[in-house]
């Protein structure tokens, strides 16, 4: 008898602990729920669209300005001809100063942001290099109406020397912005992608509305950077708002709380080297930096001096066919090809969830 009502206690004993872990897990799981901060009127996710937007803008609407450049380098005795196939020699050279002048030193930036990164922090790295973008776009705006046709080698060198100073900015903001991207859930790394495409499109769209007003070069070219200040504006008050905002700080604080757990000397842990990571995805780092290569060669380099070879000579075969058949396409293929992969990894998830 003793033996049985010792095991039915010990019955007991063990039900009430059960209870008490499971109560204790619930509990946890709610708390952990409970505890993440709302985005507040979608601030943060506003900006890592306008970081997307922002990242490329610049460098969409610096070669959608072609007509523009064609006309600051044209030759001066004979009138101005945008569609003329015989072209001087700076307005030859120009998109191809342009495309090196743009990538080469955003590039060497982006991989400085990421040395830097556990150095300084993001307000820091982001909204320095973003005023510098504001002022610089600033300057380039208000020579827009100065007349350079007596010192066109001037105007083209001070030109790349500033579009060098704004993509240099440039790889400290989209450097910044991904990062903080990749620190928050992983839907707010696709709004800063969507961010990306999107900014294509509204530079296309912005050249082929001031073609069919037939305004002049000087007066689109006005427009497309007083249209790049007015976002990077919008982006740096978004910034500072994500700076002040809960959801910011909750996963900051995290992404911290890991590096300082990760710089804490720990025993029998192996440590991986970027080196031995890269030897994991070499083959896809590769393909991905050869796509990017190629593409960026020819755009805008050898696409601004594509010609249509319809003998129908109207709007879409002259004034319409680059921005349309060119800029406007690449754009939107990109867009469309990343609402794919979503759809693709949504219906994979299902399936998985099924199976």
């Amino acid at each position: 008898m003793q033996s049985d009502s010792e095991e039915k206690v010990s019955e007991m004993h063990d039900a009430l602990a059960a209870q008490h872990v499971t109560n204790y897990q619930s509990t946890e799981i709610k708390a952990v729920t409970q505890g993440v901060p709302k985005d507040r009127y979608h601030i943060v996710r506003i900006t890592m669209y306008l970081f997307g937007i922002t990242s490329l803008l610049p460098w969409n609407f610096f070669i959608q300005a072609n007509d523009y450049w064609m006309y600051r380098f044209r030759n001066v005795s004979v009138p101005f001809d945008p569609a003329a196939e015989d072209k001087t020699k700076l307005q030859a050279i120009f998109s191809s100063y342009l495309a090196i002048a743009s990538k080469v030193p955003y590039v060497i930036f982006l991989l400085v942001n990421a040395y830097v990164s556990n150095k300084l922090q993001p307000s820091k790295r982001i909204q320095w290099p973003l005023m510098a973008m504001i002022i610089l776009f600033l300057f380039t705006t208000a020579i827009v109406f100065v007349d350079t046709d007596n010192s066109q080698t001037t105007f083209f060198a001070v030109t790349i020397a500033t579009v060098v100073a704004i993509n240099a900015m440039c790889g400290f903001v989209q450097g910044g912005g991904t990062g903080i991207a990749g620190s928050l859930p992983k839907r707010y790394m696709g709004y800063n992608v969507n961010g990306m495409a999107l900014g294509g499109i509204l530079a296309s769209i912005a050249q082929i509305l001031s073609l069919v007003g037939n305004t002049k070069p000087a007066d689109s070219a006005f427009f497309y950077f007083t249209t790049a200040t007015v976002f990077l504006c919008i982006t740096f008050v978004f910034f500072r708002l994500t700076l002040r905002s809960e959801l910011y700080h909750y996963y900051m604080s995290k992404q911290t709380s890991m590096i300082r757990k990760k710089d804490q000397p720990k025993e029998n842990i192996h440590r991986v080297s970027n080196w031995e990571i890269f030897k994991q995805i070499w083959v896809y780092a590769l393909s991905i930096v050869f796509v990017f290569w190629v593409t960026l060669a020819a755009l805008p380099a050898v696409v601004v001096l594509v010609l249509s070879t319809s003998t129908e000579h109207t709007i879409w075969t002259g004034r319409l066919f680059l921005p349309m058949a060119c800029f406007l396409l690449f754009k939107r293929l990109i867009l469309s090809r990343l609402y794919i992969q979503y759809l693709i990894s949504f219906v994979l998830k299902k399936l998985k969830n099924l199976f």
